[in-house]
């Protein structure tokens, strides 16, 4: 099949690749409309980290739900020094995404 064929007829394809020596772990966050999840993640030593946001498939409601999937956003930070009142932290920004995507 050609590239141009597989545009054409898939909307999403997904490439699996498997490494036994990664670590998977996730968190759970459900939220209503207009709020948002704050996660602090701990990196005990340097690799190579993947960070993302999947949200539940679209083929998982009936055809005619008209479900759509949320917006979602990541917004990744470093804590150059910590606090206990989240206002006074200090952190650097490292990178963003966006998107309307299952997967950001």
């Amino acid at each position: 099949m050609s590239y141009d064929d597989v545009c054409t007829y898939f909307s999403r394809i997904q490439v699996c690749h498997i490494n036994d020596d990664y670590f998977y772990s996730y968190m759970k966050a459900n939220h209503s409309r207009g709020s948002y999840s704050l996660m602090r993640l701990v990196i005990d030593k340097s690799g190579e980290h993947t960070i993302s946001v999947s949200q539940v498939d679209e083929r998982c409601h009936q055809r005619n739900s008209q479900y759509e999937y949320s917006h979602t956003r990541i917004i990744l930070l470093k804590i150059e020094e910590d606090a206990s009142d989240i206002e006074k932290l200090k952190v650097r920004y490292i990178r963003g995404v966006n998107g309307w995507d299952r997967d950001a």
